[in-house]
């Protein structure tokens, strides 16, 4: 009997677009759009973006919002992938200059694993 290959996560299709390398981090998170909020966790992020969980599906994703990460910060963002509907993962593209995000990610991670926007 022939193996069905894996089906690939929805961030594997972006993974060669990556301009910056990202971290993995458990960080809690707030997600607001469209006048509602969306308790999260922060799976990794990149000067550019982040990978979240959300404890309940956000509605279409096609739509730009705020991450707010107590330890980070607030970054405005849009939706850049996310799961077949009703599930809880989707990845952000940050609308703030990478160079910003990198030196709050700079402040905020480990000397040995902060990131760079080289």
């Amino acid at each position: 009997m022939a193996r069905r290959p894996a089906t690939p996560r929805p961030e594997a299709d972006f993974a060669e677009q990556r301009k910056f390398a990202r971290t993995s981090v458990a960080w809690d998170g707030m997600l607001e759009a469209g006048g509602e909020s969306y308790a999260c966790a922060v799976l990794n992020l990149s000067a550019n973006g982040a990978r979240l969980r959300l404890d309940s599906p956000v509605t279409g994703h096609h739509w730009s919002g705020t991450l707010t990460i107590p330890s980070l910060g607030a970054f405005r963002a849009k939706v850049a992938w996310s799961t077949p509907v009703g599930a809880t993962e989707i990845g952000l593209t940050f609308r703030e200059p990478p160079a910003a995000v990198a030196l709050a990610l700079a402040e905020a991670l480990p000397k040995g694993r902060r990131i760079s926007v080289v």
